[in-house]
This record gives structure tokens, sequence and C-alpha cells, in this order.
């Protein structure tokens, strides 16, 4: 059959006694399939044929792992709604049924997580990835999978949005709908609604644990919040990003999180990803106007002009020589009251802090009947 040329033309040759002529012709085919790349085609590991896809695309030495489900062993590209094409990693999609949700145990392994497991760690090996440089992705369901994995094996990146938390809950849903996809006789509710509660996790900040949801969804209620009081029970911190979304926004929450996960990847691993998206920051983005402030009472009453929600105020007590005397606490209000004896004789530094741009002012030294400024400073 002769050999195959990567290209989108057919070279014919036609030959007379001396000379070789060469003609190129443009072939268009109709209904036609394109096949994955060698690279990427769908595979099974293990005793359990855990269904997965792997994309050679090393440029640093990072790995990322997708989780994802369906409701059969058939591997589909299309539950990977996350989009990481053009991040520089090797991307690992794992896809776990429904059914094999029924396997997890939170205190100890069996054939199922060992599969999966291992497939992450002899790539791992095979690539001379690190395990600090190993990232866990998902969304929804694939989110819970993620948290659970790397919380329980303890692989320190994670990012996931819009997580299923309580399993026992999802599957039921699912039950009630379509009984055929997943055998509910021995599941007990309970049990996968406390998979976390149950799971021994080391306290401490977990500064590469990322989680973005919608501030204003029902998930956010029902999940986020009773997970986050869990966390804190247990001593366990991460970040979480509650995106506040209305309603007319939330129908197309894909952007912001994807997004979001950009910007999560570039924390972790430095990268410089660019979504190419300003979506967060039109969210997030604050702007100090002005101040105006008053003493009455023996109080000195400051008003902050600031456009956006999204910051945190902190205010210090300065010496003449700029030696922090005392902090306040962190709030949200544009509004600072301070007692007289709080202020006089000292200078007043105030740190105004949003998620992408951060203010500072400071005032001069406030002496009893005299003036006070406040000039804002890099």
């Amino acid at each position: 059959m002769g050999i195959e040329v990567a290209s989108n033309t057919v070279e014919v040759t036609f030959y007379n006694r001396n000379e070789v002529s060469e003609v190129t012709s443009i072939i268009r085919l109709k209904n036609f399939k394109k096949t994955n790349n060698d690279n990427e085609r769908i595979s099974n590991f293990g005793s359990n044929n855990v269904n997965y896809v792997l994309k050679e695309k090393v440029v640093n030495k990072s790995l990322i792992v997708k989780f994802s489900s369906n409701e059969s062993n058939k591997f589909k590209d299309d539950n990977f709604t996350l989009v990481t094409n053009d991040v520089d990693c090797l991307e690992l999609s794992i896809n776990i049924s429904l059914n094999e949700i029924r396997e997890l145990n939170p205190l100890s392994g069996n054939g199922f997580e060992s599969d999966i497991i291992s497939l992450i760690y002899n790539i791992r090996r095979k690539y001379g990835i690190g395990i600090n440089n190993i990232a866990l992705l998902g969304e929804k369901i694939g989110a819970f999978y993620a948290l659970f994995f790397g919380m329980k094996y303890g692989f320190e990146n994670i990012v996931v949005v819009e997580p299923e938390i309580f399993i026992g809950d999802f599957l039921e849903k699912i039950y009630e709908k379509e009984s055929n996809l997943i055998t509910m006789e021995d599941a007990d509710k309970i049990y996968f609604n406390n998979l976390f509660e149950r799971m021994e996790i080391y306290p401490g900040y977990y500064k590469n644990f990322h989680i973005g949801v919608n501030y204003n969804s029902q998930r956010f209620k029902d999940q986020i919040q009773p997970f986050i009081r869990l966390l804190r029970r247990k001593q366990v911190g991460m970040n979480i990003l509650a995106i506040p979304l209305e309603k007319e926004k939330a129908q197309n929450i894909a952007p912001y999180l994807n997004e979001y996960v950009y910007e999560s990847l570039n924390d972790i691993y430095n990268f410089n990803n660019n979504y190419e998206s300003e979506l967060l920051k039109s969210i997030y983005d604050i702007q100090f106007n002005n101040l105006k402030f008053e003493i009455l009472d023996d109080k000195l009453n400051i008003h902050l002009d600031i456009t956006g929600d999204e910051f945190v105020i902190i205010y210090q007590f300065l010496d003449k020589f700029n030696k922090v005397l005392s902090q306040s606490k962190t709030q949200r209000s544009k509004y600072i009251s301070i007692k007289e004896n709080e202020f006089m004789n000292k200078r007043l530094k105030i740190f105004i802090r949003g998620r992408y741009k951060s203010f500072k002012l400071i005032s001069n030294i406030v002496r009893e009947n005299g003036s006070i400024e406040f000039n804002e400073i890099d």
C-alpha cells in the first residue's frame, strides 16, 4: 500500500525513461471522520479497566489529572468541559462510572482506588514528574473525585469548580430518575454523605486547594457552606472563591469558572497562562475614589468611597518612626470610627485590599487641635 504521508495532499509521480515529473492534487472527502491522535487514544488500566485519555503535551514537568463521570463505563470526551487545552502540562483524563462510586472508602483502599492511584503514579514515574507538580481537577461529580483522591492520598494541588460534596444525595437523585444507572439496594445515603466527615485529614492550611462556586447558587448554600464548616472542625483551610453571579449571569458560569481554573494553575505552577478573559476582574475589580472624615464627639469618623464590593479593610496605628503600634481586625465596612485616645499623636495607615487591586493610605501625625491629611502611597 506504500508509505503513509502526513499531509493533506496526495503526491503522484509519473516516470519516463530519463526524467521524473511530479504533480500535487488536493483531495476533498465527504463524510470524513477524524480518528483520535495516537497521543489522545482511549485506554484502559488495571484489573478494573479504568478508562483514561493521556494527552502528551509535555513542556513543563507537570501533570494535570482531570476527573469526570458518566452513566456507563464508556468514555466521553464531552464530559471534560474544563478548558485546559493550551496549558503546558501532561494531561490525564480519567472517567469513572457512577456504580464505581460505591467502591469508595474514606479509611481504606480497594482495587478500584488502587488502580487510579497506580495509573497516576505510573505516569508520574514514566515522565519524571514530582509529586508536588501533580494537580487534580474536576467539576461537579468530577470535582468530588478530585477532592476525595486529593485529600485522602495527600496530593497538594487541587482545583475544582461547582463540586458535589454530599454524594448520597446525588446518587439518590440519579436513582430516582434512572434506576438502571446505579443500583441502590445496598447504598446507604448517610454513609455516602459522610465520606469526607469520616476521612482522616491532616490539619493545616492547604494553599493550593482551590474551589470555585457561584455564591448565589443553591449548591453553595446546601453543599459548600456545610463543607466549609466541616473543614473548620477538622482545622483545615483552603482557597474557596465564591463568585457572586446574579441569576441572569449564572446560566453562563462556565467562562468564569474556566478563568478561575487558569488563575489557580498559574498560582500553583507559576505559569503565565492567559485565558483571554477579564470576567473575574470585572466582578472583583475595585477602585478607591475618595476619603471623607470628621471628628465628632471625640471620635474620628472616616468614610471610604470605594467602587465595588469585593474588598477588605485593615488599619494600623503608627508612631512617629512608622513603627506599628497596633492593628485592627479585618472589616468589610467602608466606615471606620476611632476613639480620640486611640489616634491622637499617632499616624493612621489604611489598607484596602481587593482580589486584583490594593490601595494604601497614610495620615500625618494627628496632633491635638491639628489638621489631618491622608495621602495615597504605593
